[in-house]
């Protein structure tokens, strides 16, 4: 259209084809403009769309300056607004070879519910977001289109949560980059004193698989030394619903069942928590990646940074979560 290519009669007169011309809607020539834009249940389309944003409908001659008068205020991409009148002109040209190749009525409420239900299924396919409908309420109201408006983010206080009276609370982190991972481990009594922490290195095909190696070789860990009955913690969501669900891809599948075998055998438990409550298995697990040596601290040998992460975590101090 932009290069008036569209075999329209003008275009096909031009070429030298002999030919008698008549719109399919009235008695004019059939050009471009006619066709898209100076036809009569063209301009109703255009008006009634137009009016739907706001927009004070001009007598449109060619596609650029559509373009140019839809555009004007949007300054976000992909904007509803942009999208429309290149809806309208594809309906608008299949209605016109509809009409002339298969006889079918050329009306303006055929041709108006067809752009209003390819403005739908546009909208419920990728573009329902409440960016792309900036300004424009009024518009997906009259379509009837729900739009997507983004869940204000939430502010939580959160802390770690020392365990019951004679119970040990174990938290387990793992640091990823590039195929390199850290993984640590932390076991606290119900006082947040520090029993037994350690940290250690491998190799991981992802930040989840990373995960996964941390909590199998933390819980092996803790059984080889004897630690029963803990009540574990890890901030990964996605790996606590592998488990529960005992579902897994095939390249995690084995390792997902030897975490649930020494869950249940060692009588823990796993929970899922926000990673502001998991602050000293992740540094641990920083430590072990950056230094790329294993480390283990045993009750009251813990060194400066990790008494004071300890002690921050066992005061309760809440640290601030957005979402």
């Amino acid at each position: 259209m932009l290069h008036s290519w569209l075999p329209v009669d003008e275009m096909m007169i031009k070429k030298g084809i002999s030919m008698a011309s008549k719109c399919i809607c009235c008695c004019q020539t059939e050009t471009l403009e006619h066709v898209f834009f100076s036809n009569p249940i063209a301009e109703q389309l255009w008006d009634y769309y137009a009016g739907l944003v706001g927009i004070k409908h001009t007598k449109f001659t060619n596609i650029r300056q559509v373009l140019r008068v839809w555009s004007l205020s949007i300054k976000n991409k992909g904007h509803i607004r942009q999208l429309i009148p290149v809806v309208l002109l594809w309906v608008l040209w299949e209605a016109r070879n509809k009409a002339k190749q298969a006889a079918e009525p050329y009306c303006y409420h055929r041709i108006c519910n067809r752009v209003t239900t390819l403005l739908i299924a546009i909208s419920k396919a990728s573009m329902n977001k409440a960016e792309y409908w900036t300004g424009e309420s009024f518009l997906a109201s009259q379509l009837g289109i729900s739009v997507l408006v983004p869940r204000a983010k939430q502010m939580r206080l959160l802390s770690w949560v020392k365990p019951q009276v004679d119970q040990l609370k174990l938290n387990i982190d793992a640091s990823y980059k590039q195929g390199r991972a850290g993984y640590g481990g932390i076991i606290r009594n119900s006082q947040g004193e520090l029993v037994f922490a350690f940290g250690f290195q491998g190799c991981s095909a992802s930040a989840l698989q990373a995960e996964v190696d941390a909590l199998l070789g933390c819980l092996r860990r803790c059984v080889s030394e004897g630690y029963g009955k803990l009540h574990i913690e890890v901030d990964s969501l996605q790996l606590v619903n592998m488990i529960q669900q005992k579902s897994a891809n095939w390249t995690m599948q084995s390792k997902i069942t030897q975490i649930s075998t020494l869950i249940q055998a060692s009588g823990s438990t796993l929970k899922h928590i926000f990673r502001e409550r998991n602050m000293a298995a992740d540094w641990i697990a920083k430590q072990v990646w950056k230094t790329k040596q294993e480390k283990v601290w045993l009750q009251g040998t813990s060194d400066g940074a990790m008494q004071r992460l300890m002690q921050l975590e066992s005061s309760g101090l809440p640290q601030l979560r957005l979402g």
